[in-house]
């Protein structure tokens, strides 16, 4: 738990959680929105001038149980078993904590988390008598690159747009894509963006009947990519060598992480943080979290995130263009697909320019409390590339710049 340093954000606190299942925000921390950063090349910590500490009271949560220095076995648990579990995990927080209470309380996290936070989001609401009594007010959600819709829509969809838009730049042969393009063609998702993502909506969704996982289009370019350049990152796409573990352990040509990591080569540091003497990884490889991914396939987007969009004062969703784990456009496919406050999808399309330092930054759209924004050049790890605009986007979740001034300098 770090309190706000700055002249704002002492009546907020901003709780973050990585993805995974099973990866540790203590990445977060020290890679991301931290006071302090590790410098990729040196590996050294260095202060994080975009220290989402300089905004709000921050807290950085291992989730579920045996995610990263956390105590208790890592489970196959359902989402709603988490939100359960994390609620719980609040109440004991503001109980034990009492100068947490009252404190305007906003989610936030990237990847899978985005699958997490609108499940706890919804739980805190349905139960918000108890935690109302407990000091514990939830005024909104923050989602990064997140997986609150299923592969299908966020990867395979919207894949060949991609592909196209960016295989010049990744060195794929016209030969490979010439295959390619006749692959997607045969399944029906060639110009499938084109086609179906309009402001407003034309409609649900229609999924192309020929689409099969074997003959995957994001698997097959996510390999040509692999083949052209050893260092080909799905987290950023324009990665090149050299590709060395960072200080957490972790290889941007991998979703695997590695346990050597800072915290395993100086163990000096454990007791120093209260963490116990067990073998650090940034994300867990325990079978549970393997389990829990595959089965349990509840995306908030089709149950808990339109209520939770409608109940809460504000929502970002944003998406990274250089992401390769999930696609810009696969969250603007899901969010058109989406019914929340009596329509479906936005109603116009995202054209508003966002300004960072008097340069374009991305573009954003916000209709009926919620804004997406796709943000130029940035990874799937928003804040670690480009940590001024999700500098300025807290701002803006917080209320302490308004929508008008996202297109200021």
């Amino acid at each position: 738990m770090f309190p706000a340093t700055g002249k704002v954000g002492h009546d907020d606190l901003v709780v973050w959680f990585n993805g995974g299942p099973g990866c540790s925000s203590l990445t977060g921390v020290l890679t991301e929105e931290g006071p302090v950063k590790f410098n990729n090349v040196t590996h050294k910590a260095e202060p994080n001038p975009y220290s989402w500490t300089n905004l709000t009271n921050m807290i950085w949560v291992d989730q579920p149980a045996g995610t990263g220095f956390s105590r208790g076995q890592p489970k196959n648990q359902s989402m709603e078993q988490i939100a359960e579990e994390f609620n719980g995990f609040l109440l004991s927080l503001y109980q034990t904590f009492p100068k947490l209470q009252g404190k305007r309380l906003w989610l936030a996290g990237e990847s899978y988390a985005g699958k997490f936070i609108p499940y706890m989001a919804d739980w805190i609401y349905k139960h918000e008598v108890e935690n109302q009594k407990a000091g514990i007010h939830l005024h909104g959600i923050n989602m990064i690159d997140g997986f609150f819709m299923d592969d299908i829509i966020g990867k395979e969809l919207p894949s060949m747009q991609f592909a196209q838009q960016h295989y010049r730049s990744m060195n794929i042969s016209e030969a490979d894509m010439s295959a390619l393009e006749a692959k997607a063609q045969k399944l029906g998702i060639d110009d499938y963006v084109e086609r179906y993502l309009h402001y407003p909506p034309k409609g649900p969704l229609p999924i192309p009947r020929n689409l099969n996982k074997p003959e995957s289009v994001y698997s097959t370019f996510k390999n040509l990519a692999k083949k052209a350049n050893p260092c080909f990152s799905p987290f950023y796409v324009i990665a090149t060598a050299p590709c060395p573990l960072n200080s957490m352990g972790q290889n941007v040509t991998s979703e695997k992480a590695f346990p050597q990591n800072y915290f395993n080569d100086m163990p000096s540091i454990k007791p120093i943080i209260h963490a116990d003497n067990k073998t650090y990884l940034s994300c867990s490889r325990a079978k549970p979290f393997k389990i829990m991914k595959k089965l349990h396939t509840q995306f908030p987007i089709h149950t808990v995130l339109p209520g939770v969009i409608e109940k809460s004062n504000r929502t970002i969703i944003q998406h990274g263009k250089l992401d390769y784990i999930m696609l810009v456009n696969g969250t603007s496919l899901a969010i058109q697909n989406m019914t929340w406050a009596g329509a479906q999808g936005f109603q116009s399309k995202p054209n508003k320019t966002l300004l960072v330092d008097g340069e374009t930054a991305g573009l954003y759209h916000s209709e009926r409390k919620l804004s997406l924004v796709q943000v130029d050049r940035a990874s799937h790890m928003i804040a670690a590339y480009k940590p001024k605009p999700a500098y300025k986007l807290l701002q803006f979740l917080l209320g302490q710049i308004e929508e008008e001034d996202l297109i200021k300098a």
